[in-house]
């Protein structure tokens, strides 16, 4: 593509979530140095249930933050929401690589949620091993709205960037904070003003996820105008609503507690030793707590801050709105793209 920058060292990773949209740009050289980062508020219907409603919308919306990281042209890598994409392991026998692919899409196709035609699919040999049988192939396929796609492109190309990749966000979570956890299996509850996740990898391969709808009040709203939901679950503070955050509390740990059965049902691996909790929520919301006393497991917050190179002379709140509610885009941007 004419004027396409390769990026040599730098990584940028977006993120589109919650009505924002987040840029960060990092070096990839002597570790992980963050070289700017910016976001932008959407307009409404820019971005609706986690969909590119209006791409060039979204396109236009990213122009100023394009503009003040200066990465026009750069290639950068986008994360979509973990709801809207379908995943897949699967064991096949060794075959070259077309024919390895049409198996596995031959073989998730009953099962896929997407009809084939508009579906993007990618495949990806993790584990090569020999059973009684022969040589096998064990395999990630991942599978997401080719409109979806297309739509961020389009908003790429509008706001002066090219789309190099695109990934799921559990995915650029696992990249991030998996650098300071040696373990074979890991699990990451990412939680968000609007949907969380629950994520399980054994062998860096994601096995279990789960997505869930959470809503965290700020401290000056009031709880009677937005507790509406049974399917929305929130967090606040009121005398009036007794049950509000041991609602949401006990919404997380199902989720947790289906995700940890699902994994054990389908790995047979032993249970995680920790779950990390990450993301950008209420500071007063102190899950560890309840969540370990359900499980059994550890829980802890991320310790990725000592391999990052954070950005100096910039204040307290920025810095902590930028380890928090960047986690995503900053995963993204430390992704290698060839």
């Amino acid at each position: 593509m004419l004027g396409l920058k390769r990026n040599k060292g730098i990584g940028l990773g977006l993120e589109i979530n919650n009505r924002k949209a987040k840029i960060v740009k990092v070096s990839r050289q002597n570790g992980f140095k963050i070289l700017g980062f910016a976001s932008a508020t959407l307009a409404d219907g820019v971005f609706e249930a986690g969909i590119i409603s209006d791409p060039e919308g979204l396109g236009r919306a990213l122009i100023p933050i394009v503009d003040k990281i200066q990465i026009q042209n750069h290639r950068v890598t986008a994360a979509i929401n973990n709801q809207h994409v379908f995943f897949h392991t699967l064991v096949l026998p060794k075959l070259a690589k077309r024919e390895l692919r049409n198996a596995a899409i031959y073989q998730v196709s009953p099962i896929l949620p997407i009809p084939l035609e508009e579906a993007v699919i990618s495949v990806c040999p993790f584990r090569f091993f020999k059973d009684e049988d022969g040589s096998k192939i064990e395999i990630f396929l991942v599978a997401a709205r080719r409109q979806h796609i297309e739509s961020m492109r389009i908003a790429c190309q509008v706001a002066g960037i090219n789309l190099a990749a695109v990934e799921i966000e559990a995915l650029a979570i696992q990249r991030l904070l998996a650098l300071d956890i040696n373990t074979k299996v890991q699990a990451y509850l990412y939680l968000n003003n609007g949907i969380s996740s629950f994520c399980l990898f054994a062998d860096d391969t994601l096995r279990i996820q789960r997505s869930f709808a959470t809503r965290f009040l700020k401290d000056n709203e009031i709880l009677s105008d937005v507790y509406k939901s049974d399917s929305i679950y929130k967090h606040g503070f009121s005398s009036i609503e007794p049950n509000y955050e041991s609602d949401l509390t006990a919404n997380i740990i199902k989720e947790v507690t289906r995700g940890l059965e699902q994994f054990i049902a389908m790995t047979k691996d032993e249970l995680p030793e920790k779950i990390i909790v990450c993301g950008n929520y209420n500071d007063t919301f102190d899950i560890e707590f309840e969540l370990n006393a359900a499980t059994g497991i550890q829980v802890s917050k991320p310790n990725y801050y000592s391999y990052i190179n954070w950005p100096i002379g910039i204040e307290n709140n920025q810095l902590n709105d930028l380890k928090r509610d960047y986690l995503i885009a900053l995963g993204s941007s430390i992704r290698e793209v060839f």
